[in-house]
């Protein structure tokens, strides 16, 4: 499974001991190299995902939408505040 890369940045390798490689991240052909202090993918995946059907909602086409989270998966990572709460 090679679903998983860093949350945080996923241009670190991931850290798991079978699948020690770095990930390719990107949005559509274009490959996402630079990400800003405090970006976690869960975030990213829902703010592109609001922007899509913003983007759709007043269309008369028909829009779907999949949304496959990775950081239910292991290893957990998330940001501090939320591992205290």
């Amino acid at each position: 499974m090679t679903g998983n890369c860093n949350y945080f940045n996923p241009e670190y390798p991931t850290p798991t001991a079978n699948a020690r490689r770095q990930k390719r991240f990107a949005h559509n052909e274009t490959g996402i190299h630079e990400f800003s202090d405090g970006f976690y993918t869960t975030a990213a995946f829902t703010h592109h995902s609001i922007e899509q059907i913003e983007r759709c909602a007043h269309s008369d086409r028909t829009f779907f939408l999949h949304v496959s989270y990775t950081a239910p998966h292991f290893p957990l990572k998330a940001k501090p505040e939320d591992i205290t709460r």
